[in-house]
């Protein structure tokens, strides 16, 4: 099977593309390249190529849109183990699409932590809305399987934590999380502030 059809010195490929990691998607920057109509992006393989005449664009924009968001935001959800994205700059001729050689980036994959803080009562229970809590436990949840992954729960009475040494270390505890199933990973005591934070 051949390549995509180029033209001769265009459509041109995006240039010093980079993903940058955001709490519910990535964001792709690049130098816009001259001349194109959209620049289309394409989820694949890591290690591998692929035609973009035989895949559906995960994002594609143009470039007011591009100037205007900053970026090209991925909304799917990437493969916790990674996966490539190949970046096309694509024109119209006769109303078919040209497209570029492949910019072609490596995204590592990351695993995604949920927590949810639930209190509870004397008996053991979770408390009735409105009752005083004992005690409050997180449980975390994962998109992808962690194995010994360190977590340190952090307590701040006057307002959110913003990093692991911005307040009272709580818990350090190491866990091990099964994906898509909320886990109690540890009890703390009422009236603090906290935030759970790890890396994978």
């Amino acid at each position: 099977m051949g390549r995509p059809r180029r033209l001769d010195g265009d459509p041109h490929a995006p240039t010093y593309a980079e993903i940058v990691e955001r709490v519910d998607s990535e964001i792709v920057t690049f130098s816009w390249p001259e001349g194109v109509t959209v620049v289309q992006a394409y989820q694949g393989p890591r290690g591998q190529t692929l035609d973009p005449r035989e895949s559906e664009p995960i994002a594609q924009l143009t470039s007011d849109e591009y100037i205007r968001m900053g970026g090209m935001r991925i909304t799917r959800t990437l493969p916790s183990n990674g996966c490539a994205l190949h970046l096309y700059g694509v024109v119209y001729l006769d109303g078919r699409p040209m497209y570029s050689e492949a910019t072609s980036l490596d995204y590592p994959g990351i695993t995604r932590l949920d927590y949810q803080v639930v209190p509870y009562g004397h008996d053991g229970m979770p408390s009735q809305p409105g009752a005083r809590p004992a005690s409050y436990r997180i449980f975390a949840e994962v998109d992808d399987e962690l194995h010994d992954t360190p977590l340190a729960i952090v307590g701040q009475l006057t307002r959110l934590p913003l990093h692991p040494q911005d307040g009272r270390i709580l818990a350090q505890p190491v866990v091990s999380l099964q994906a898509g199933v909320p886990t109690p990973s540890r009890s703390c005591p009422p009236g603090t502030r906290w935030r759970s934070s790890g890396r994978s």
